[in-house]
């Protein structure tokens, strides 16, 4: 086992000088910070058409989900918000590109058009799993007010179990899909599953040790380096480590594609 996890770091310390990983994570981290707001209106926008509040955030995007706005003006905001945040979906596919050096570079436009669709795709995933989550946290809510955790003192920690397992599936299928349409070779998507579930579980550890370790305990040492943009670096160094485990993953299948 020992001998192989050596073989396995020796491989990618290879990889890593060829394909260097981490100008790939800085570019996707960039892409990342153009989109996040395009992107969250879209998803705001859409759930806002289905008649669904999300509780929490500030009033950003009441210009987008203006009820006012015509049919035609809607589709072009649809539109446009769609074109921008399929940026990043583009920029993905670049690096794909780059990684994949034995495959020929896909052409701009339709390149620019595949990105456009995938984002559609991802889109409409990520509004299912907000809409799952949410409908969790109705449920807590109605059986908080009709006092039914006094009777069942599990179910509470049930349902805030079942909402970690959708955000874990929501985000393992939504990589998943991410990885297997970028990718510039045909792959099956059960084979693409099984790598992901390891990225996924890296991300929520990731994750979780971002927001209780860093958030929660204030960041001491890091607001007395940078001050007020103490939380702004934490939370580019947390883009930057996620998009690093992301090339990472992508190399490695690149690597097991060379092998096959």
């Amino acid at each position: 086992m020992i001998e192989k996890i050596k073989k396995l770091f020796k491989t990618y310390q290879s990889l890593t000088k060829t394909y260097h990983p981490s100008l790939l994570a800085s570019a996707i981290v960039f892409y990342i910070l153009m989109v996040i707001l395009p992107l969250g209106g879209l998803v705001l926008y859409l759930l806002g058409k289905l008649s669904i509040e999300v509780e929490g955030y500030p009033n950003l995007f009441g210009a987008i989900a203006n009820p006012r706005l015509s049919i035609v003006s809607s589709i072009v905001l649809l539109f446009n918000l769609l074109w921008v945040s399929s940026q990043l979906t583009d920029t993905l596919n670049i690096v794909s590109d780059v990684v994949y050096t034995d495959v020929k570079e896909r052409v701009f436009w339709k390149r620019r058009i595949y990105s456009f669709l995938i984002t559609l795709l991802l889109v409409f995933i990520i509004v299912v799993e907000i809409i799952a989550f949410l409908v969790i946290s109705v449920l807590i809510k109605r059986f908080a007010q009709n006092n039914i955790f006094y009777q069942y003192p599990l179910l509470l920690s049930a349902l805030h179990i079942l909402q970690i397992i959708i955000q874990f599936v929501g985000i393992w299928i939504l990589t998943g899909f991410i990885y297997k349409y970028v990718i510039p070779v045909k792959v099956k998507l059960g084979a693409v599953l099984k790598s992901c579930l390891i990225i996924t579980a890296i991300w929520f550890v990731m994750t979780f040790l971002y927001q209780t370790f860093f958030v929660s305990f204030k960041q001491e040492a890091y607001t007395l380096l940078y001050g007020t943009l103490a939380n702004t670096f934490l939370f580019l160094l947390w883009l930057y480590a996620i998009s690093y485990v992301f090339i990472a993953g992508l190399i490695f299948n690149y690597y097991l594609y060379r092998k096959q």
